[in-house]
């Protein structure tokens, strides 16, 4: 199961897995999530992905296989993806799909993650968001197992 939460003001996209994923589902999330960017006016390199897997299961190897390909060969490519994990094994998953690329972090917090993402942004765009200034909230989206 998964869902989304966007955050246009931001290019932000914040997704959380739980539990066991099929391939439809991953299949699904992967075209959910390239709509938010379209929904947001970015192009690849355009907006910032928060993954958190810290409730996933261990995946099976055709799941693995499929975040693999589509971290490779998504239209709309993240600028940077931090994602949380939970267990030891799932941080070994998560690795395993990132491989050595240097846009994607591994992190033990949300906090963590939050701060490397926006490491680079400027603090006026940062306030904005976080203050409520932006005039349009969050949208959600999200699915569950039929």
């Amino acid at each position: 199961m998964f869902n989304f939460t966007i955050d246009p003001h931001r290019k932000l996209i914040r997704t959380t897995f739980s539990g066991f994923l099929t391939a439809d589902e991953v299949m699904e999330w992967s075209r959910q999530e390239q709509a938010a960017v379209v929904a947001m006016g970015c192009g690849s390199g355009g907006f910032l992905l928060l993954v958190d897997s810290s409730g996933c299961a261990i995946q099976t190897q055709e799941v693995i296989g499929l975040f693999q390909q589509l971290v490779a060969t998504s239209e709309y490519k993240a600028r940077r993806i931090a994602i949380m994990r939970g267990s030891s094994l799932t941080r070994m998953q998560t690795r395993r799909i990132a491989g050595d690329k240097d846009y994607i972090g591994h992190f033990e917090t949300i906090t963590e993650a939050e701060e490397w993402l926006f490491a680079d942004m400027p603090r006026a765009v940062l306030g904005r968001a976080t203050a409520g200034g932006d005039p349009k909230p969050a949208v959600r989206a999200q699915a569950a197992r039929k």
